[in-house]
């Protein structure tokens, strides 16, 4: 995968949007200028193939799960419609699914996310805003096989679309829909040099509330 050149890409775009919206941060021009912190809640649902190269065993593993986070953020509108922004956010949840191999018994589970992305958006109203962000990723989990368990902070690719309406002159109330694609992740067995290989996917719907300085 050339993942990680992906993620140096993202990584320096989130920088330069960021950046470029900081000056004047004092001077706040329309309703969506300025930095907010927030917190939302959401649905997710992860997707992992696997494939046990010894015996050439597939299959897929499913759950959905509550999550909740918060997230703070700086964005500046441009030319009365075009909004450029950044956004650091952190996410809990607790999803997980088990599957067997060979009498040995494998179970996943996917704890905490941290979230850095760009934000462009266009002001549909004054008040009213559709975005989009493509961003990185970094996401704790945990294998487990019998008596074992490996933890693994797997970077990914977040591409997501949203809309944000402003409720009062400082809250605004939000909805976006994502897609995550993880780095894959092998595991030896310890008794042969056959791998367990996993590669897994996000589906997630949010919505938040924030509150703008």
């Amino acid at each position: 995968m050339k993942l990680n050149k992906n993620l140096k890409i993202i990584l320096a775009t989130t920088v330069i949007a960021t950046a470029i919206t900081v000056p004047n941060i004092s001077k706040a021009e329309t309703v969506f200028d300025g930095p907010y912190l927030g917190l939302q809640l959401g649905v997710g649902k992860t997707t992992s193939d696997y494939n046990y190269t010894l015996t050439s065993e597939t299959g897929k593993l499913k759950d959905t799960s509550m999550n909740i986070g918060v997230m703070a953020g700086y964005g500046k509108v441009f030319s009365d419609k075009i909004y450029i922004g950044g956004e650091i956010a952190y996410t809990r949840g607790n999803i997980s699914d088990n599957f067997s191999i060979a009498g040995v018994n494998f179970k996943i589970e996917q704890n905490e996310t941290l979230e850095l992305t760009p934000k462009i958006g266009y002001l549909v109203q004054d008040d009213f805003m559709l975005y989009g962000r493509v961003g990185w990723v970094r996401t704790n989990f945990e294998t487990s096989a019998g008596n074992s368990s490996d933890d693994d902070n797997l970077n990914g690719i977040r591409f997501g679309l949203g809309a944000e309406k402003m409720l009062n002159s400082s809250i605004s109330g939000r909805f976006d829909f994502t897609f995550t694609n993880y780095e894959d992740v092998s595991y030896r067995d310890g008794t042969t040099a056959e791998s367990l290989k996993i590669d897994t996917e996000e589906i997630l719907g949010r919505i938040g509330i924030s509150y703008r300085f």
